[in-house]
């Protein structure tokens, strides 16, 4: 699914309108399986290009709800790590110098939410220049 999902998410972005139907189309069939949540995950952390990571997001945000309770205990706390190395360790998508780019304050939004959806307990210390510590209950 990965692979796939990858080409759909990089598809949906063509300004190309019948691509774009087509590609939102197999979207939303591929999102209807629960798999779907750690897929996203993936592209959320892997892909190279920052549209394809915060359209992953913004995916993610709309499905891990519907699909958490359906997802293995395992899956869940990979999961879980995984989004907290999101926000927590790669500096360089959430901060350019000293300010964070657009891109990447929506970036640390979705993942924020993310985060708030799933109703994980935590402590982070976000990147310098944005804030101390929060609480995500």
């Amino acid at each position: 699914m990965a692979q796939s999902l990858e080409l759909l998410l990089i598809q949906f972005l063509m300004p190309d309108n019948d691509a774009r139907r087509q590609a939102e189309e197999q979207i939303r069939r591929l999102a209807r399986d629960p798999q779907v949540v750690p897929a996203l995950v993936h592209h959320l952390r892997t892909a190279k290009t920052p549209n394809v990571r915060q359209l992953a997001a913004v995916l993610l945000r709309k499905k891990i709800t519907s699909h958490w309770p359906k997802l293995p205990l395992d899956s869940k706390a990979s999961l879980k790590q995984a989004l907290i190395d999101s926000i927590t360790l790669d500096h360089r998508s959430f901060t350019n110098y000293l300010s964070p780019t657009p891109s990447a304050s929506f970036l640390y939004a979705c993942l924020t939410i993310l985060l708030l959806s799933i109703q994980l307990s935590c402590t982070f210390v976000l990147p310098k220049g944005l804030c101390s510590t929060y609480e995500l209950y």
